[in-house]
């Protein structure tokens, strides 16, 4: 259905169009994005009092190259982003990452993850684009949430306490794997990290400490 077609039940009053956006009032204040314009493409900018992303929202925009994120954001849903072939760029300022909320986005070789954001969810990027990911303060991380990617050579988790099955998979040219220290007891499944070429080849590295960029990679 083209996007102009769409018809806000007025009826239902907690849903209104804000220009590309079909938006849902939370409260008197914030607002979560439930849909957009499917033909919209090259750089959105989401309204300020975005809170949420919901599912499915951005599914299948072929042609979004870009999307800017308020600092209020602490949501972004399952599927959110999913098969958006051209998005190349995204910061994420907070909260939760949803299932293959970012699956098949091939383009997407640059993520900032901003400290607030504490869940990496199943499948988040898997096939994606990554070259370099740092996570500084995540929480835990789903079961294929790096998975099956030749871009992706460099990870930071950070802090990171809980890692599922597969969480890291299928990444054949992998080189690092940093972590912050912390006195928290870790819980990462004994098959967290699978399929990984150079961690077979024993030509991986794990490294804890302060920061990541003063340890060369052998």
């Amino acid at each position: 259905v083209p996007f102009e077609v769409v018809h806000i039940d007025p009826s239902k009053p907690i849903y209104y169009k804000d220009g590309q956006f079909i938006c849902r009032k939370i409260d008197d204040e914030h607002v979560e994005v439930v849909s957009v314009d499917r033909s919209c493409e090259g750089n959105l900018e989401l309204p300020e009092n975005v809170v949420r992303i919901g599912d499915y929202a951005f599914y299948g925009c072929d042609r979004l190259a870009s999307v800017a994120m308020p600092e209020s954001v602490i949501s972004i849903g399952d599927y959110c982003f999913y098969g958006c072939e051209a998005l190349q760029t995204v910061f994420i300022p907070a909260g939760t990452i949803g299932n293959d909320a970012f699956a098949f986005c091939r383009k997407l070789m640059s993520i900032e993850i901003g400290n607030n954001v504490t869940d990496i969810g199943s499948y988040a990027f898997n096939k994606g684009g990554l070259v370099y990911l740092e996570t500084p303060n995540l929480r835990s991380m789903g079961s294929y949430a790096l998975a099956n990617m030749n871009t992706l050579y460099k990870i930071n988790l950070g802090s990171v306490y809980q890692m599922d099955t597969n969480a890291v998979y299928a990444l054949p040219n992998l080189v690092q794997i940093f972590f912050s220290p912390g006195s928290e007891k870790r819980t990462f499944d004994q098959y967290a990290f699978t399929d990984v070429g150079t961690l077979t080849n024993n030509r991986i590295r794990f490294y804890v400490g302060a920061s990541s960029t003063s340890t060369e990679v052998k």
